[in-house]
């Protein structure tokens, strides 16, 4: 990097904190000296909010019925309609021949909530399953018809290479990994797992040979690699990762597989990877014509523990959720967090992971955006993926793990000097320049927002008597708590159909704890600046004095 390019990289590092800590006063001090500009200011940034609350909560339920539509699917019997296209076209012609000719007589209703219901509402209830069958079978042909002109890999030759780094997470949330990828409808035999463990933690190593011991035989293969930091290396799951990559490359290399047909997958140790996970990403692999650029993965939920963890962390850890969900519809913005997949091709373009950064997942994705240009995105896979909420044995403790987690993942803001820098010397695209702004946008906001929607409207009024005798800085405060109580009843209809989503609960509770847990929701705005704009602005601010973050492990239970 040239004197010219690390003074660029500085620069792009002070500027996010003291643009956030700008913004943040300005209600003050713009509320001294014009207030009115303060005043529209802060309802424009209001509207915008109302404009961005609707639509993830919109996209939301869209990915809630993707999701369910996903489960819902036989990826495998999708897969194995690939192997004769023409002869599943020709099963699913006649499947919906006999729907055709099917009558509501003809169907007996057996032992279900159906046969109490009057007639008129039975045959309502057949013929409109009937319809909903016809349609899908009708999709599947037309996508079977489109494929046809496509490239198509033979599927039952693709390689999954699922890279597990891990520090001190103990035996139990490593075999719940492992456990899961067992039992995965894809074929395992095609699977291969490697434990990447840090040489820096002798235990680790040691369990690595037993986890390896215990599930040699579910798996292709289990491999080992105990990771030593050297050179420019961090402590951190980037360093481990690269890694792990070269072990992996040294071992494909030497069995001779074809890369072309190889996937590797990066996941965090609590990682709990739907049962179809592996089928679906199959599925989308070897249909999609620009697989060697395009990354895979599901939306993270933080549900494993939810209903274990304390209220304030349950509240923190659902709104995360919920945006990860609401995210994934939208490919426009939708970028692979912790766990993801993609062609072992791209990942040799890229030169395996960077050994000197924190958030990995991001900077993945835009080193291969600066080499393959508006080819490269992230493909959903309409599953969840399981993760643990930050936990610990006391709230002290809990708070400070969920605090230092999201501090983790707002440190993706130092990455912005290197990704301006690139864009720079790059073609610059309309794509790549929306994906690298938008991005950095959302960055930027990431400790600003909270703030400015609890505090701001209040701010000009309180600290302007002049301002606060007018009619506009009267109804200044009115207005902004009209427009977010708009975004509040909006929210609602969120918690709903999450309800869905999250896991059942181990033990039955009473209705006075369920109507408790509702209202708890009133601390969000609390639980959105100690759970998310602190921690941003503390990442922030760390950077701007160059105190850099080092890789701090999430605690597992």
């Amino acid at each position: 990097m040239t004197n010219k390019e690390r003074l660029i990289k500085r620069l792009f590092e002070m500027y996010p904190a003291l643009t956030a800590y700008t913004l943040i006063t300005f209600p003050i001090w713009g509320g001294i000296f014009f207030p009115e500009i303060t005043a529209y200011f802060i309802l424009i940034f209001n509207a915008f909010w109302v404009y961005k609350s609707l639509s993830t909560v919109t996209c939301f339920i869209i990915g809630y019925f993707r999701i369910r539509n996903g489960e819902n699917t036989d990826w495998i019997s999708r897969l194995k309609r690939l192997d004769d296209i023409d002869y599943s076209i020709n099963v699913l012609s006649e499947k919906i021949e006999k729907l055709n000719e099917a009558k509501f007589e003809d169907i007996e209703f057996r032992i279900t909530y159906l046969n109490r219901l009057p007639k008129i509402f039975k045959k309502f209830f057949f013929y409109l399953a009937k319809l909903k069958t016809k349609r899908y079978i009708k999709e599947e042909i037309k996508t079977l018809v489109d494929l046809r002109t496509k490239e198509i890999l033979k599927w039952r030759d693709i390689k999954h290479v699922v890279i597990i780094p891990y520090w001190k997470e103990p035996y139990a949330v490593l075999k719940r990994n492992l456990d899961r990828l067992a039992s995965q409808t894809f074929l395992r035999g095609n699977m291969i797992i490697l434990l990447g463990a840090e040489e820096r933690y002798t235990p680790a190593f040691k369990l690595a040979q037993k986890l390896q011991k215990e599930y040699k035989n579910k798996f292709r293969d289990v491999w080992i690699n105990n990771h030593k930091l050297a050179g420019k290396d961090i402590i951190g799951k980037a360093s481990n990762m690269a890694s792990c990559g070269k072990l992996a490359k040294k071992k494909i290399e030497e069995k001779g597989w074809d890369k072309r047909y190889i996937t590797i997958t990066s996941c965090d140790s609590d990682t709990q990877f739907d049962k179809q996970y592996y089928a679906y990403l199959t599925y989308l692999f070897v249909t999609d014509e620009d697989r060697y650029t395009h990354f895979y993965a599901a939306p993270m939920v933080y549900y494993a523990n939810i209903w274990k963890v304390p209220f304030y962390s349950r509240i923190a850890n659902t709104t995360f959720s919920v945006n990860n969900i609401a995210t994934s519809v939208r490919i426009d913005k939708f970028i692979q967090l912790s766990s993801y997949s993609f062609s072992w091709k791209l990942l040799e373009d890229i030169k395996f992971w960077s050994v000197d950064i924190i958030p990995e997942d991001f900077h993945m994705f835009f080193k291969a955006l600066f080499i393959y240009e508006d080819k490269v995105l992230t493909k959903p896979i309409y599953l969840k993926n399981l993760n643990d909420a930050a936990e610990s044995v006391t709230h002290l403790r809990t708070i400070k793990n969920q605090y230092e987690q999201v501090k983790r993942w707002a440190w993706g803001v130092s990455d912005h000097g290197w990704m301006i820098i690139n864009w720079l010397k790059a073609r610059k695209t309309l794509y790549m320049t929306y994906r690298v702004f938008h991005t950095i946008f959302d960055h930027l906001t990431w400790s600003i927002v909270a703030f400015i929607l609890v505090f701001g409207a209040n701010m000009p009024p309180l600290i302007n008597k002049e301002f606060s005798h007018t009619v506009f800085g009267q109804k200044l405060p009115k207005v902004s708590s009209f427009m977010l109580t708009l975004t509040s009843l909006a929210f609602i209809l969120t918690i709903v159909i999450d309800f869905f989503i999250k896991p059942r609960r181990e033990h039955k509770i009473s209705i006075f704890q369920m109507v408790t847990e509702q209202i708890q929701w009133i601390t969000l705005p609390v639980v959105s600046i100690v759970f998310g704009a602190i921690p941003g602005l503390d990442a922030q601010t760390r950077l701007l004095f160059a105190k850099y973050l080092e890789y701090r492990l999430t605690e597992k239970h």
